[in-house]
């Protein structure tokens, strides 16, 4: 019985990946040779960051990056070529401090290693937020600190200390390790609990 769906060719196949990669905004893929010339480059971010993969083509690594980049970049290939697979987040200050997640693997074509492919993907605002995170985090955490008030964390259902401000120890002359995992209830007068 004959099929109503059309079997793929390579070039369907081709096209197909060829666009969704440029409808990723923040995503690209290069091969690159054994000899770091680049022989295919897709994808949207290569071009939001000024590079035109048509031109990329046949050039070398070191032609297209700056030295920051070309850094990290160029063992991180001769990685890949060895057959490592791995992913790294690299902020490239040449590029206005724009943070990518880079994904090295080797290409692989009957059994030999002929090339690294690198999935590059832009992660800055995501990086920028966690780094904003952990600045807050850490602020918040120097002021708990710095309290005169004595200020606690503790668990919903029995009130268990998971956190006492260092303020506790001279507000309650109590010290941390005493206080953390023991209960509020623990503290009450037994007549008045």
């Amino acid at each position: 019985m004959p099929s109503d769906r059309r079997t793929p060719t390579p070039d369907l196949d081709d096209r197909v990946v060829r666009t969704a990669l440029m409808s990723l905004p923040s995503a690209s893929v290069l091969l690159v040779d054994r000899d770091l010339r680049y022989r295919a480059a897709v994808g949207a971010a290569i071009t939001y960051y000024g590079f035109e993969p048509s031109k990329m083509i046949g050039r070398l690594v070191s032609d297209t990056l700056s030295p920051d980049a070309l850094e990290f970049v160029e063992p991180a290939l001769h990685r890949a070529l060895a057959g490592e697979m791995f992913t790294e987040i690299r902020e490239i200050a040449t590029l206005g401090g724009a943070a990518f997640e880079m994904a090295y693997g080797p290409a692989v074509e009957d059994g030999e290693i002929v090339g690294a492919l690198v999935v590059v993907r832009d992660v800055t605002v995501e990086h920028r937020a966690l780094t904003d995170l952990t600045a807050t985090g850490e602020l918040h955490q120097m002021l708990m600190s710095q309290t005169s008030d004595v200020i606690a964390l503790t668990t919903p259902v029995d009130a268990r200390y998971l956190w006492v401000s260092p303020s506790s120890v001279r507000v309650l002359g109590w010290e941390y390790d005493k206080l953390v995992g023991r209960t509020a209830y623990d503290f009450v007068h037994p007549e008045d609990l």
